[in-house]
């Protein structure tokens, strides 16, 4: 028969691994726009083909969020879907502010 347990005694709970990715080098995440067409995929909307613009972060775990909603477990997963869209380009804004001349992605 289990006794209740007294105020001195310890419960001990099973442990919960969270499993989240590993922190890369950077600590803080990084603020990019990125610009791309639909131009190689097919729409009735002609206006789907003109260049389209979101703002993203890049987090230290490797995440990938954009402001219309749309979340990526990877960079390179972003880069997939948009390599099968059509052209797209890549501007992370640190390195816009600080002028340098290796801020663009552009495919």
């Amino acid at each position: 028969m289990m006794q209740p347990p007294t105020s001195g005694s310890v419960i001990a709970a099973p442990a919960v691994a969270h499993h989240f990715p590993a922190l890369k080098s950077r600590t803080q995440p990084r603020l990019f726009l990125l610009r791309w067409d639909n131009s190689k995929t097919r729409t009735r909307d002609p206006r789907k083909g003109n260049k389209q613009e979101a703002y993203g972060t890049v987090y230290p775990n490797g995440l990938v969020t954009l402001d219309n909603g749309q979340m990526f477990t990877m960079m390179s997963e972003l880069h997939h879907l948009l390599d099968l869209k059509g052209s797209y380009e890549i501007v992370y804004l640190d390195e816009m502010e600080e002028g340098q001349d290796g801020s663009q992605q552009q495919h």
